[in-house]
C-alpha cells in the first residue's frame, strides 16, 4: 500500500484529526484495519510514536493480526525502502508486537488479560488502537464484563511514567469497528446526535458519503462502501449489508431500547442482567454493573434466577431461584412480542436476546 492508495487517503484526515478519541465505523473492503496498521508503522518510523494494538482475546490477536501484520510490514518496508529487519514482528511466549530498529514500539495486548502485558511496556504509550471494538454476533463472541472499566484501567497503565505530565500527554484512543450496533459505551456521547439527525445521516451514508461527527474531543466517522438502498435489492456481503446498517441506524424504539428509569422496581437478576418493572407498564433489562442504577442496596435482596447448575455456581445473590428454561423463555418472548420488554443500551439486549433465541432483530 502506498500513500496514493485511495483507501489510505480516505482515512488520513481522520488519523490527522486532533480528537483524543476516534471511532471509525466502516464496512468491509474499506481498508480501515490495513490502513490503520500502515499508519502505525509510519508513525513509528517517522514520528517515533508508541502504540498498543488491542483486541479482546489472545486468539483473536493471533488469528486476526499475525498474518495481516506480516503483510503490512512487508508492504511498508518495500514502499519506503527500509531494510529487512528494521521493522520486525516479535511473537514469542511473553512479548508480542512490532520492533523498530530493535526497540519495541507497538505492543499486542489482550483486553481480557491486559495485566499480563503491563510490565512489557515501560515507556509511555501515545495511541491505543482497539480493533474489532464491536463484537460480531454471528461468531459467538461476547463482551467483557465491565469492558469500559478495563479500557480505563489500560489507559492508566499505558500512561505510566507520565503522571506529572499534562493531560494532553495521555494516550489517544482509536476504535475500529464494523456496524453491528452503536449502543456501546464509547459511543454514548454521539447517541443524541445520531438520534436527532437519523434520517439525514442514513440518507448520506447510503449515498456512499463519509460522515464525520464531532463532539468535544471525540470524532465518530461512518462509511458504508456501497450504494444499495434496500434490503430486497442488496447484493452486499457481511458488514456492507443494508440490513446491518439499518440495524446500526435504527431508532431506539425499533430496537426496544430505553433509558434507565429511576423509581422502577427490580424484579430479578438473570445472566448478569436485572429485570425492572417500570411504572409505565413495561419491563426493561439493565446490566447489573450499569452506573445509572441508583438503588444499589435494594439490588442485594432481589432473587437471582438460574436454569442450570453452571449458572447456579455463578450466582452471587443471597436468594437463588431455579427456573425452567423453557418457562423463562416463554415469559420473556411473550413480553417482547407484546412490546412490554425493553433494554437499556448497555449490552443487556444482546445477552437476553441470545437467551431468547432471537438473535439480531430487524428494525422497522
Amino acid at each position: 500500500m502506498t500513500q496514493q492508495d485511495k483507501r489510505y487517503l480516505r482515512l488520513l484526515p481522520i488519523f490527522n484529526h486532533p480528537a483524543k478519541t476516534k471511532i471509525i465505523i466502516y464496512g468491509r473492503d474499506t481498508g480501515k484495519t490495513y490502513s490503520t496498521k500502515y499508519w502505525i508503522l509510519e508513525q513509528i518510523e517517522k514520528e517515533k510514536k508508541e502504540f498498543i494494538w488491542l483486541r479482546r482475546q489472545f486468539d483473536s490477536i493471533r488469528t486476526g493480526s499475525l498474518e495481516s501484520w506480516k503483510r503490512v510490514i512487508q508492504d511498508y518496508c518495500r514502499n519506503n525502502n527500509l531494510k529487512e529487519k528494521e521493522i520486525e514482528l516479535v511473537w514469542d511466549a511473553i512479548t508480542r508486537g512490532i520492533k523498530y530498529k530493535g526497540t519495541m514500539k507497538c505492543f499486542m495486548v489482550e483486553l481480557f488479560a491486559s495485566y499480563k502485558s503491563r510490565e512489557n511496556y515501560k515507556q509511555g504509550i501515545d495511541y491505543i488502537i482497539f480493533d474489532e471494538a464491536i463484537i460480531n454476533p454471528k461468531t459467538g463472541e461476547s463482551y467483557l464484563e465491565d469492558e469500559e472499566g478495563k479500557i480505563k484501567e489500560l489507559l492508566g497503565s499505558a500512561w505510566r511514567g507520565r503522571e506529572n505530565n499534562p493531560p494532553t500527554s495521555r494516550p489517544k484512543l482509536i476504535y475500529l469497528a464494523n456496524p453491528y450496533e452503536r449502543f456501546r459505551p464509547f459511543m454514548n456521547n454521539f447517541l443524541p446526535v445520531i438520534r436527532k439527525q437519523l434520517t439525514s445521516l442514513k440518507k448520506r451514508i447510503f449515498a456512499n458519503e463519509i460522515i464525520n461527527l464531532e463532539n468535544n474531543e471525540e470524532l465518530l466517522s461512518l462509511y458504508k462502501p456501497s450504494f444499495c438502498q434496500k434490503e430486497s435489492e442488496c447484493k452486499c456481503i457481511d458488514e456492507n449489508c443494508v440490513e446491518n446498517w439499518n440495524n446500526f441506524l435504527a431508532r431506539e424504539e425499533d430496537l426496544k431500547i430505553t433509558e434507565f428509569i429511576n423509581g422502577s422496581m427490580p424484579l430479578y437478576l438473570f445472566s448478569g442482567c436485572i429485570l425492572y418493572q417500570a411504572k409505565k407498564g413495561f419491563c426493561f433489562f439493565v446490566q447489573k454493573e450499569n452506573r445509572e442504577i441508583s438503588n444499589k442496596e435494594e439490588i442485594k435482596f432481589i432473587p437471582e434466577y438460574y436454569t442450570n447448575n453452571e449458572q447456579r455456581r455463578d450466582c452471587q445473590q443471597v436468594y437463588k431461584v431455579p427456573v425452567e428454561e423453557d418457562y423463562l423463555k416463554e415469559d420473556l418472548l411473550w413480553k417482547w412480542e407484546n412490546n412490554q420488554l425493553r433494554f437499556c443500551p448497555d449490552g443487556s439486549r444482546e445477552v437476553i436476546l441470545e437467551f431468547m433465541g432471537k438473535g439480531k432483530v430487524k428494525s422497522g
